[in-house]
């Protein structure tokens, strides 16, 4: 199987790409972007494209910006194999946890600056059930699967990375779903049975850095 299509919480991580800046200073690759990268040099390709409108030259080892002459090094380095590359989202792990209260739940949910007049929203914040929302609002006539959603997400990602200008990193993420989507196919959605093998991806995923966390 290739590398590309075992499950993302399966893979080694003992791995660190990196280019180096015009002060040659080595900088990391990020998460998504460190992926991508390894997939196709484990696939054996001779270029592959980040966001960015950057081409990565592994037959050269450099970087190089479309439609220019810049280029910068790059190379990998592989750590040993009880060793990761797991790098501290400072933004996201390092400041102080506030706790939230029914008090603060109820202040948001008559918040009009917050939520205007996205009833959607406002449901959600009250009833907390992600489900039934769903149901509700999308599901209601349509008896669908966990594959289905999972396939509607990936399409979902796909826009949502193309109109922001990270088209690459989003086209990662949907094949990283995509390939546990058939543990979902023969499970109706709303059975609060989700597979293992989904949910360790989405957590997976969303433990990385990737664009949709900045929009969640």
């Amino acid at each position: 199987m290739a590398q590309s299509c075992v499950p993302c919480y399966e893979r080694p991580r003992n791995f660190q790409w990196y280019w180096k800046s015009s002060d040659e200073k080595w900088e990391e690759y990020l998460h998504v972007e460190n992926e991508i990268i390894e997939d196709a040099h484990n696939e054996r390709q001779e270029y592959v494209d980040i966001d960015g409108g950057y081409k990565i030259d592994l037959k050269q080892q450099i970087q190089q910006k479309s439609n220019s002459h810049e280029r910068w090094p790059i190379k990998r380095y592989q750590f040993d194999k009880h060793l990761t590359n797991v790098q501290l989202r400072e933004d996201r792990f390092s400041p102080p946890i506030s706790i939230s209260t029914p008090a603060t739940v109820a202040t948001m949910c008559s918040d009009k600056e917050i939520l205007g007049a996205d009833d959607s929203l406002k449901y959600w914040l009250n009833e907390g059930s992600l489900d039934d929302i769903y149901q509700d609002l999308e599901n209601a006539d349509i008896k669908k699967t966990i594959s289905d959603l999972i396939q509607e997400s990936s399409d979902g990602i796909i826009e949502e990375g193309i109109s922001i200008g990270e088209a690459e990193k989003a086209r990662w993420l949907a094949r990283q779903l995509n390939n546990v989507k058939n543990y979902g196919e023969n499970i109706q959605f709303g059975t609060n049975k989700v597979p293992s093998e989904i949910g360790k991806t989405l957590i997976n995923l969303f433990t990385r850095e990737p664009f949709f966390y900045v929009h969640i």
